[in-house]
Protein backbone atom coordinates (compact mmCIF):
# COMPACT_ATOMS: atom_id res chain seq x y z
CA UNK A 1 0.00 0.00 0.00
CA UNK A 2 1.98 3.03 -1.24
CA UNK A 3 -0.65 5.55 -0.12
CA UNK A 4 1.33 6.93 2.83
CA UNK A 5 4.49 7.32 0.76
CA UNK A 6 2.54 8.92 -2.08
CA UNK A 7 0.86 11.46 0.19
CA UNK A 8 4.19 12.41 1.75
CA UNK A 9 5.85 12.72 -1.67
CA UNK A 10 3.00 14.80 -3.04
CA UNK A 11 3.04 17.09 -0.02
CA UNK A 12 6.78 17.75 -0.25
CA UNK A 13 7.68 17.35 -3.92
CA UNK A 14 4.52 18.74 -5.48
CA UNK A 15 4.82 18.87 -9.26
CA UNK A 16 7.81 16.52 -9.25
CA UNK A 17 5.71 13.81 -7.60
CA UNK A 18 2.84 14.52 -10.00
CA UNK A 19 5.12 13.73 -12.94
CA UNK A 20 5.55 10.18 -11.64
CA UNK A 21 1.87 9.87 -10.72
CA UNK A 22 0.25 7.86 -7.94
CA UNK A 23 1.91 4.40 -7.81
CA UNK A 24 -0.27 1.30 -7.96
CA UNK A 25 -0.18 -1.07 -4.98
CA UNK A 26 1.54 -4.45 -5.28
CA UNK A 27 -0.36 -7.57 -4.18
CA UNK A 28 0.92 -8.65 -0.79
CA UNK A 29 1.67 -12.18 -1.95
CA UNK A 30 4.21 -10.79 -4.45
CA UNK A 31 6.18 -8.88 -1.82
CA UNK A 32 9.40 -10.23 -0.35
CA UNK A 33 11.19 -8.29 2.40
CA UNK A 34 14.90 -8.35 1.58
CA UNK A 35 17.72 -8.87 4.02
CA UNK A 36 20.82 -6.73 3.74
CA UNK A 37 23.18 -8.59 1.41
CA UNK A 38 20.51 -11.05 0.29
CA UNK A 39 21.16 -12.42 -3.21
CA UNK A 40 18.38 -13.49 -5.56
CA UNK A 41 18.75 -15.30 -8.88
CA UNK A 42 16.98 -13.87 -11.92
CA UNK A 43 17.99 -16.73 -14.23
CA UNK A 44 20.46 -16.73 -17.07
CA UNK A 45 23.32 -16.43 -14.64
CA UNK A 46 22.19 -12.98 -13.40
CA UNK A 47 22.09 -12.47 -9.64
CA UNK A 48 20.90 -9.36 -7.80
CA UNK A 49 22.05 -8.37 -4.34
CA UNK A 50 20.03 -6.13 -2.03
CA UNK A 51 22.13 -3.58 -0.16
CA UNK A 52 20.48 -1.57 2.60
CA UNK A 53 21.59 2.06 2.12
CA UNK A 54 19.79 4.38 4.58
CA UNK A 55 20.48 8.10 4.77
CA UNK A 56 18.50 9.53 1.89
CA UNK A 57 15.61 7.74 3.59
CA UNK A 58 15.54 5.28 6.46
CA UNK A 59 14.13 2.49 4.26
CA UNK A 60 16.37 3.02 1.23
CA UNK A 61 17.89 0.05 -0.58
CA UNK A 62 20.26 -0.22 -3.51
CA UNK A 63 20.66 -3.18 -5.85
CA UNK A 64 23.78 -4.71 -7.37
CA UNK A 65 23.33 -6.82 -10.49
CA UNK A 66 26.04 -9.48 -10.82
CA UNK A 67 26.22 -10.25 -14.54
CA UNK A 68 27.36 -13.62 -15.91
CA UNK A 69 30.84 -14.17 -17.27
CA UNK A 70 32.93 -11.01 -17.33
CA UNK A 71 29.87 -8.76 -17.39
CA UNK A 72 30.88 -7.17 -14.11
CA UNK A 73 28.65 -5.60 -11.48
CA UNK A 74 26.09 -2.89 -12.14
CA UNK A 75 25.07 -0.78 -9.16
CA UNK A 76 21.55 0.65 -9.06
CA UNK A 77 21.98 3.18 -6.24
CA UNK A 78 18.51 4.70 -6.33
CA UNK A 79 18.85 8.03 -4.52
CA UNK A 80 21.73 7.04 -2.26
CA UNK A 81 24.63 8.22 -4.45
CA UNK A 82 23.70 11.64 -5.73
CA UNK A 83 22.26 13.09 -8.92
CA UNK A 84 24.36 12.60 -12.03
CA UNK A 85 23.47 13.48 -15.62
CA UNK A 86 25.07 12.34 -18.90
CA UNK A 87 24.90 15.86 -20.34
CA UNK A 88 27.48 17.11 -17.83
CA UNK A 89 30.27 15.32 -15.96
CA UNK A 90 29.11 16.30 -12.48
CA UNK A 91 27.25 15.03 -9.44
CA UNK A 92 25.25 16.62 -6.60
CA UNK A 93 23.70 15.22 -3.41
CA UNK A 94 20.23 13.67 -3.21
CA UNK A 95 19.49 14.62 0.38
CA UNK A 96 15.96 16.03 0.85
CA UNK A 97 14.51 15.93 4.37
CA UNK A 98 14.32 13.81 6.41
CA UNK A 99 18.03 13.21 5.85
CA UNK A 100 20.83 11.66 7.92
CA UNK A 101 24.30 12.66 6.77
CA UNK A 102 26.08 10.01 8.86
CA UNK A 103 24.01 7.20 7.32
CA UNK A 104 24.17 8.65 3.81
CA UNK A 105 27.96 8.86 3.93
CA UNK A 106 28.34 5.33 5.29
CA UNK A 107 25.95 3.96 2.65
CA UNK A 108 27.98 5.68 -0.06
CA UNK A 109 31.20 4.16 1.32
CA UNK A 110 29.60 0.71 1.25
CA UNK A 111 28.71 1.12 -2.40
CA UNK A 112 32.24 2.23 -3.28
CA UNK A 113 33.58 -0.90 -1.55
CA UNK A 114 31.34 -3.03 -3.79
CA UNK A 115 33.58 -1.94 -6.70
CA UNK A 116 30.86 -1.75 -9.37
CA UNK A 117 31.90 -1.66 -13.01
CA UNK A 118 29.02 0.68 -13.85
CA UNK A 119 26.58 2.85 -11.88
CA UNK A 120 23.01 3.05 -13.21
CA UNK A 121 21.85 6.41 -11.88
CA UNK A 122 18.14 6.84 -11.26
CA UNK A 123 16.28 8.75 -13.99
CA UNK A 124 19.39 9.80 -15.92
CA UNK A 125 21.34 6.72 -17.04
CA UNK A 126 24.74 5.09 -16.59
CA UNK A 127 27.81 6.69 -15.05
CA UNK A 128 31.33 5.69 -14.16
CA UNK A 129 32.19 4.40 -10.66
CA UNK A 130 34.60 7.31 -10.16
CA UNK A 131 31.55 9.50 -9.62
CA UNK A 132 30.92 7.69 -6.32
CA UNK A 133 34.32 8.69 -4.96
CA UNK A 134 33.92 12.23 -6.20
CA UNK A 135 30.54 12.43 -4.49
CA UNK A 136 32.04 11.22 -1.21
CA UNK A 137 34.63 14.02 -1.36
CA UNK A 138 31.89 16.48 -2.31
CA UNK A 139 29.96 15.67 0.87
CA UNK A 140 32.75 17.15 2.98
CA UNK A 141 32.40 20.51 1.22
CA UNK A 142 28.61 20.44 1.52
CA UNK A 143 28.92 19.53 5.20
CA UNK A 144 31.14 22.55 5.88
CA UNK A 145 29.17 25.06 3.81
CA UNK A 146 25.74 23.93 4.94
CA UNK A 147 26.69 23.95 8.62
CA UNK A 148 27.94 27.52 8.24
CA UNK A 149 24.77 28.53 6.39
CA UNK A 150 22.59 26.91 9.05
CA UNK A 151 24.44 28.74 11.82
CA UNK A 152 23.94 32.02 9.92
CA UNK A 153 20.22 31.34 9.65
CA UNK A 154 20.34 31.36 5.86
CA UNK A 155 17.35 30.46 3.72
CA UNK A 156 17.42 27.50 1.35
CA UNK A 157 17.86 29.86 -1.58
CA UNK A 158 20.78 31.67 0.09
CA UNK A 159 22.51 28.39 0.95
CA UNK A 160 21.86 27.09 -2.56
CA UNK A 161 23.49 30.13 -4.15
CA UNK A 162 26.56 29.74 -1.97
CA UNK A 163 27.06 26.03 -2.61
CA UNK A 164 26.55 26.58 -6.35
CA UNK A 165 29.29 29.21 -6.20
CA UNK A 166 31.77 27.15 -4.14
CA UNK A 167 31.19 23.59 -5.37
CA UNK A 168 32.29 23.16 -9.01
CA UNK A 169 30.27 19.94 -9.39
CA UNK A 170 27.02 21.56 -8.25
CA UNK A 171 27.74 24.68 -10.31
CA UNK A 172 28.32 22.60 -13.46
CA UNK A 173 25.01 20.77 -13.00
CA UNK A 174 23.07 23.97 -12.37
CA UNK A 175 24.58 25.88 -15.28
CA UNK A 176 24.10 23.02 -17.75
CA UNK A 177 20.62 21.93 -16.68
CA UNK A 178 18.86 25.04 -15.39
CA UNK A 179 16.97 25.51 -18.67
CA UNK A 180 16.71 22.01 -20.21
CA UNK A 181 16.08 20.18 -16.91
CA UNK A 182 14.85 22.65 -14.26
CA UNK A 183 13.42 19.88 -12.08
CA UNK A 184 16.95 18.56 -11.45
CA UNK A 185 17.98 22.01 -10.24
CA UNK A 186 14.89 22.02 -8.03
CA UNK A 187 15.96 18.63 -6.67
CA UNK A 188 19.35 20.11 -5.74
CA UNK A 189 17.54 22.81 -3.77
CA UNK A 190 15.64 20.07 -1.94
CA UNK A 191 19.04 18.57 -1.10
CA UNK A 192 20.15 21.89 0.37
CA UNK A 193 16.98 21.93 2.46
CA UNK A 194 17.79 18.41 3.66
CA UNK A 195 21.23 19.46 4.92
CA UNK A 196 19.80 22.49 6.74
CA UNK A 197 17.08 20.35 8.33
CA UNK A 198 19.72 17.80 9.38
CA UNK A 199 21.58 20.46 11.36
CA UNK A 200 18.29 21.59 12.86
CA UNK A 201 17.68 17.97 13.90
CA UNK A 202 21.12 17.78 15.50
CA UNK A 203 20.58 21.06 17.31
CA UNK A 204 17.26 19.94 18.75
CA UNK A 205 19.01 16.90 20.20
CA UNK A 206 21.92 18.86 21.59
CA UNK A 207 24.32 17.30 19.10
CA UNK A 208 24.93 20.26 16.78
Amino acid sequence: NPGKLWRASLSYLGRIAELYQDPDPVPGELLHPTGDGEVLSLGGGVRVEAVHTPGHASHHQSVVAHLPGDGGRVLFPGDSAGIAHPVVDAVAPTTPPPFRLDMYRESLRRQIMLAPSLVAYTHTGPGQPELLKRHLRQLSLWEKVMREEYEKGSSVEEAFRRIAAEDPETRALVEALEKPAPLIVEAVKHSVEGFLSYYQWLSERGRG
